[in-house]
């Protein structure tokens, strides 16, 4: 018989359930952490890139929405 677990919500999962979830939720982790690391680094990229750091901003914005209209 399967181990299961009991969620926040009262949910079972099972072993693999939990495995599968805790995967989803470290991408989840990765691709919010890829979002906010360019904060810091945009006057440098602007920078090497030539441009103004509102080229970098708005580009990245564009990139962030095109991500959530896919999701």
């Amino acid at each position: 018989m399967a181990e299961t677990t009991l969620g926040a919500a009262g949910a079972k999962f099972t072993g693999a359930q939990s495995r599968h979830l805790a995967c989803l939720m470290l991408g989840i982790t990765v691709v919010g952490i890829q979002a906010l690391m360019v904060a810091p680094m945009l006057t440098d990229m602007a920078r090497d890139l030539g441009v103004g750091p509102a080229a970098i901003g708005r580009a990245h914005g564009a990139y962030g929405a095109g991500v959530a209209l896919a999701a």
